[in-house]
């Protein structure tokens, strides 16, 4: 097999970006560092580094800054390199097939994030990688705190389910207006933030999400759900000095009090899914869950290996292209959940919980073997250009 060669502009590890352009703030690591050589670590894939962009591939980090200045920088490094291959491993940078079309001009640049296409069909010049699996499993670039002395034979636990919505988006608000409306926030660990602001741009992009004729009392409730928040709950914490990646935990008692997770997800396409530690961290602690994301977003977790609580939930809402409908039906199925199914299910459970947490850990499962094949056929893309 060829030997895969990673450029290096000047140090092994940095940004290969022009120094006018890293801005530690807007890099994920928060320092000059890059992730891209950590991704293929975890991944198992072997590689060198070299100073020849000609002989190496040259990975470029666009980081987390805003995208509205994503063509200029493809458009400068376009002309730089040869061939380039511009990335996020945090932030998704194509929310629609409509925000990349300048692609077209650029060919010989590949847009690598990870917005994965439900029915895989890329548009020329953009790859998706599931960027966060590799993330959660490398203390380089995220520190996970995981509970391994939780028990999902525990049925005695005070309530159904957590709902955790550390920031405000519209479909959070949506998600929590539902909960709110059957009461479920009063019995279930839930946080929620309210908007910093009620204008009229934020009540546009949740009416844009709405039936024409939805009683308009969302409008007051927008303007007056409190924030709920949790004892200790601190989902990202940055080291002051900038040295370590972000440190991701959840307090124990969301898992150990609750039969279960309603993961809010980032709803942001309705062309890609994507895979955030908002859904891995229940994965990972062995938690039955599901998920308001996407659509599609527990289609493509079965993809990767994963195994539905189908035996709790009826995921046929997954498909449902309407975000509302498919919240509703979420919480319909909240407001039915039956505790008693769940203890009669136990060993079903137990055994899909498991299951999920080998396939997130050992490197040898569907996940890992996916992901492998993905980053190889990246380089083989990559080297067509």
């Amino acid at each position: 097999m060829t030997t895969i060669k990673l450029y290096y502009k000047n140090i092994i590890g940095e940004n290969n970006l022009e120094q006018e352009d890293i801005d530690p703030s807007l890099i994920w690591y928060f320092n000059k560092l890059t992730s891209i050589h950590n991704v293929f670590d975890s991944c198992g894939i072997e590689y060198e580094w070299t100073q020849d962009p000609n002989e190496g591939i040259v990975f470029l980090d666009f980081g987390s800054r805003t995208t509205h200045d994503l063509e200029q920088f493809v458009a400068k490094y376009s002309k730089m390199y040869n061939k380039c291959i511009v990335f996020s491993s945090q932030e998704p940078l194509v929310i629609a097939d409509s925000s990349i079309d300048f692609l077209e001009k650029y060919t010989n640049v590949i847009l690598l994030d990870s917005m994965l296409s439900v029915y895989d069909d890329y548009l020329p010049g953009h790859v998706g990688f599931p960027f966060f699996f590799v993330r959660m499993v490398n203390n380089y670039l995220n520190l996970l705190e995981p509970l391994p002395r939780l028990h999902i034979n525990t049925y005695d636990k005070p309530y159904n389910f957590n709902n955790l919505k550390a920031r405000w988006t519209q479909d959070k608000f949506l998600l929590h207006y539902e909960l709110v409306k059957h009461k479920l926030e009063e019995r279930n660990v839930v946080s929620y933030q309210p908007p910093k602001e009620v204008n009229a741009s934020v009540i546009n992009h949740v009416a844009k999400l709405l039936p024409k004729d939805f009683d308009e009392d969302w409008i007051g409730q927008l303007k007056t759900l409190p924030a709920m928040t949790l004892e200790e709950d601190n989902l990202e914490r940055v080291d002051n000095g900038g040295r370590t990646p972000v440190r991701r935990w959840h307090p124990s008692y969301v898992y150990e009090k609750c039969l279960f997770s309603l993961i809010s997800e980032n709803v942001n396409s309705t062309n890609y899914n994507w895979f955030s530690e908002k859904t891995m961290m229940p994965i990972l602690n062995g938690h039955p869950f599901i998920c308001v994301a996407n659509q599609g977003h527990h289609l493509m977790l079965e993809e990767y290996g994963f195994r539905m609580y189908d035996e709790l939930f009826d995921f046929n809402f997954d498909t449902e292209s309407n975000l509302h409908i498919r919240i509703q039906n979420i919480v319909d199925q909240c407001v039915m959940f039956d505790r008693d199914n769940y203890r009669n299910l136990s060993e079903q459970l137990q055994k899909k919980s498991l299951h999920n947490k080998t396939n997130l850990t050992n490197t040898n499962s569907i996940l890992w073997k996916k992901c492998r094949q993905k980053l190889l056929n990246l380089i083989e893309a990559y080297n067509e250009l």
